[in-house]
């Protein structure tokens, strides 16, 4: 059976394409793609399975339904989604925001310059929403997600990556900010942790029973490859 539940798959191949370029200006093979990327981007804007959808009010990218799980923390067992993250997840809109940008930066080289601005345009309006609405003042860092009136304050890795992409969201000194809650609470020499030591649903282990595992997989539980967008966000903060 194949489940379609993803909201950032499509983004991260944006991503791809991106570094890919960046490495080999093969504008030939990029170029055929852009149909392609700009039909995934217009797809969001016109809102596919799982009410994932733009918010025409704050253009920021949404989605999520009752026992769906969408994101990257996807553990599941039985009916149990146990870190659902629906409405507007934090790395999901540092990924809309650069899958925008990135469309923009390729309809240039295209010398599309009309499409260019319009998807650059677009990316401007996510970037000010994103400031506007995920910084949280109080813990130094950025909501894991905004669901309606709930604006969820757990301290997650999730929020690394509006530093981490090749086009960062945050100004400098809201970066360092970040790098540094995440650095104090949840770098490990293994990787970063999946939730703050300081919550009350903090796991520190993974083993058990598939409830008790599935149940700690993104509370806690340290993930390796999460080193990657620290490292990168170290960069962008503090330089080679």
């Amino acid at each position: 059976v194949l489940e379609y539940n993803t909201l950032d798959a499509s983004l991260w191949f944006f991503n791809a394409i991106y570094q890919y370029y960046k490495r080999t200006n093969d504008k030939e093979f990029v170029g055929s793609l852009l149909p392609a990327l700009k039909e995934i981007v217009e797809w969001h804007y016109k809102g596919t399975r799982y009410n994932i959808k733009v918010d025409p009010a704050d253009e920021l990218l949404a989605g999520g339904q009752d026992g769906v799980q969408l994101t990257w923390m996807d553990a599941k067992v039985g009916d149990w989604v146990v870190t659902p993250r629906r409405g507007k997840p934090v790395e999901i809109n540092a990924l809309w925001y650069n899958a925008l940008s990135i469309l923009g930066l390729l309809y240039d080289e295209a010398e599309m310059l009309i499409e260019a601005e319009n998807y650059r345009t677009r990316a401007k309006k996510v970037l000010m929403s994103f400031n506007n609405l995920f910084w949280n003042e109080q813990q130094s860092a950025l909501f894991d997600y905004i669901d309606g009136q709930l604006k969820n304050d757990d301290i997650r890795p999730n929020q690394i990556y509006a530093i981490s992409l090749p086009f960062p969201l945050l100004p400098k000194g809201r970066a360092k900010k970040v790098l540094e809650t995440v650095a104090t609470q949840l770098l490990t020499p293994k990787g970063l942790r999946s939730l703050t030591p300081f919550h009350k649903d903090y796991k520190p282990f993974y083993g058990g029973s598939i409830w008790s595992r599935d149940g700690g997989y993104h509370q806690g539980t340290v993930w390796s490859f999460l080193i990657g967008g620290y490292i990168d966000a170290l960069v962008c903060v503090k330089g080679n």
